[in-house]
């Protein structure tokens, strides 16, 4: 009877894990999903693209210098770095504000901001410069680092300025979208097709907003 008992246990838990490495997986797989957005932004809504980015990230740390080492001071300026993989809109540049889109809610980013590390929706990315100039462009996900020193990151992998988005091709293109997810698919190209579908809306709803 005991080993009986103790098989029993020992498949109730197999049993357990078996179920929460299914969940894990299925809330992972969604998660590959919901970043597969970032290569949903039509590059046909593009007017013009610029050379190829030599540095991506040209205030990259070395970590395992910094090990041991007190954390530097806040600056009083706010460095912004904002690139994609073609075009830098801003190397360590100052600026007053950035505001910006993450999967956690709306940021507004100001100088002496604590540090923060996010992934970008799609979305509009509005930027005061020193010089009180806002310049908003949209990007279709990255990532957003606010460092101790006072250092701001964005690293979109497509990005554009608003001006730039031509609109009646994303029109296009989100009604081709539309079209395609009223037809026979399987669950998971479904889901790649929404999220091409809500990339274009947030790409519209920029463009409109540019306008006004």
């Amino acid at each position: 009877m005991l080993v009986r008992k103790e098989h029993s246990t020992n498949c109730d838990c197999l049993e357990c894990f078996v179920i929460l490495l299914t969940v894990t997986y299925a809330n992972w797989e969604c998660f590959l999903l919901q970043m597969q957005q970032a290569r949903m932004l039509s590059r046909h809504c593009i007017h013009r693209l610029s050379a190829v980015l030599r540095r991506c990230y040209a205030t990259a740390v070395d970590a395992s210098q910094s090990v041991g080492k007190e954390t530097p001071a806040a600056s009083e300026e706010l460095r912004l770095t904002f690139a994609s993989p073609v075009e830098v809109f801003f190397n360590n540049d100052i600026v007053k504000q950035v505001d910006i889109s993450t999967l956690n809610g709306a940021i507004g980013i100001l100088p002496k901001h604590v540090p923060v590390l996010g992934m970008l929706k799609p979305g509009i990315v509005r930027i005061i410069d020193k010089d009180d100039k806002t310049i908003k462009y949209f990007a279709s996900s990255g990532t957003l680092s606010m460092n101790p020193d006072g250092s701001c990151q964005v690293l979109a992998e497509e990005a554009i300025r608003l001006e730039d988005i031509d609109l009646a091709k994303a029109e296009e293109e989100l009604h081709s979208a539309q079209r395609r997810v009223a037809e026979q698919m399987d669950d998971k190209d479904r889901a790649v097709v929404q999220i091409e579908i809500e990339t274009y809306e947030a790409l519209i709803k920029a463009a409109q907003d540019a306008d006004k």
